[in-house]
């Protein structure tokens, strides 16, 4: 069983190369009369793709995982025409440099959202294919060939959010082009011959994310850029080693509301530049391994007051005590707080009883493992602990909560 594929409306089956989803036996009339079973005529066909019989429900597949297609019978895979309630579908093949003729069959699928095509064979020839799929939502480009000039034949998928380009030859060029689409929020730039100049193109567009890795060049290098983008709410630094002197650019991004600075080093004055942020409801400053000796403190802590709007706060291995916790009390709107690996003792969580809507809390390797009782029902809406460690027994919580003390 693929568990990672797992759909909220569905089981899967693997067919010999084909991971499938379909819509469960147990819905309802309603929904099954939406969804009829597939005919054994069409799972036949399905299985003809280098496939054993291995099938699980028979019922309308939603979402299938193809392997080689090119290596199948009929590499056209005309059965996929077929398969109307398709919504999710991931192909991958190994570079045989065969034309991906599979890809005529999905351009006629009336409900196709999320589509991902892990394929070299992919190219300007055979791209065009997609332009008609007006439902497609997520795009998934990897290791392609589509250049600058294929790109065009993406400019009708009028309600796509989501594109990841990865090992794709695009350049700032192509990058331009992708600004005509209306709906996108999302966008993923992996090992692409682009420059960070080329995300300035989506200055006056509603681009709320972007994702840049670079084998060659740090992504901080897209800093200076990505401020000038106004609807940027989420950002992902994790692990490039964020300094105060990124906070310079990080200060401007008025929209943000999500950043991971995961494995900084930001230091307690560097920290102040992020209070301007007052938009944010996510925060990561948590540290690992190195950092750990250029960690914030307690002083830092003074500077994440003002920023009211903070559902989930993550401050793991900062060197921080119940002192710095006070800090924290007027921020009345968490959720979600990560605690472990600091200082804070009992002491502490007492000064944050304010944080009447938190949820959960994770309190790993601190010094409340040593005390005889901790006592969480200050956090009546607590519903999981983390305390991976901890003797269970001596964990006071609210009704219902979940506790976890196992890794």
């Amino acid at each position: 069983m693929m568990t990672h594929f797992t759909h909220a409306l569905g089981a899967f089956a693997i067919v010999g190369s084909l991971c499938c989803s379909s819509m469960a036996e147990n819905r309802t009339d309603t929904q099954s009369a939406l969804s009829p079973p597939v005919s054994s005529e069409l799972l036949a066909k399905i299985r003809q793709v280098e496939g054993q019989e291995k099938y699980g429900a028979n019922n309308q597949i939603i979402k299938l995982m193809i392997f080689n297609p090119t290596n199948s019978p009929d590499h056209t895979l005309p059965f996929l025409r077929e398969l109307k309630y398709l919504e999710d579908l991931f192909v991958t093949n190994d570079k045989n440099h065969k034309e991906a003729t599979w890809m005529m069959s999905i351009a006629k699928l009336p409900r196709l959202k999320s589509l991902t095509i892990d394929s070299a064979d992919v190219s300007d020839k055979t791209i065009h294919y997609l332009a008609g799929i007006k439902t497609l939502q997520k795009l998934t480009l990897d290791v392609s060939d589509v250049t600058d000039v294929g790109i065009e034949s993406l400019l009708g998928l009028e309600n796509l959010e989501y594109l990841k380009l990865r090992y794709t030859p695009i350049t700032n060029v192509g990058l331009a082009k992708l600004t005509r689409l209306p709906k996108l929020k999302k966008l993923w730039l992996v090992n692409i011959p682009i420059t960070p100049e080329g995300i300035l193109a989506f200055r006056e567009t509603k681009l709320e994310e972007v994702i840049w890795y670079d084998e060659d060049r740090p992504r901080l290098a897209m800093l200076p850029y990505l401020k000038q983008l106004p609807h940027l709410w989420r950002l992902d630094l994790r692990s490039c080693y964020v300094s105060n002197r990124h906070v310079e650019h990080l200060q401007e991004m008025s929209s943000l509301e999500d950043l991971d600075l995961y494995g900084h080093a930001i230091t307690d004055s560097g920290l102040a530049g992020l209070s301007k942020l007052t938009k944010m409801q996510y925060l990561c400053l948590s540290q690992a391994g190195k950092n750990k000796a250029k960690t914030l403190s307690d002083a830092g802590l003074i500077h994440l007051a003002g920023l009211s709007e903070l559902r989930d706060l993550r401050l793991a291995g900062i060197q921080i005590t119940d002192s710095g916790l006070r800090q924290l009390a007027g921020l009345t709107k968490l959720r979600r707080l990560d605690l472990s690996g600091t200082r804070v003792t009992s002491a502490g969580l007492a000064n944050l009883s304010h944080l009447l809507q938190l949820e959960n809390l994770d309190i790993t390797s601190t010094p409340l493992q040593d005390e005889p009782i901790v006592d969480l029902r200050m956090f009546p809406k607590l519903k999981n602990v983390t305390a991976y460690g901890f003797d269970e027994k001596k964990i006071r919580s609210p009704a219902n909560c979940s506790i976890v003390t196992f890794d």
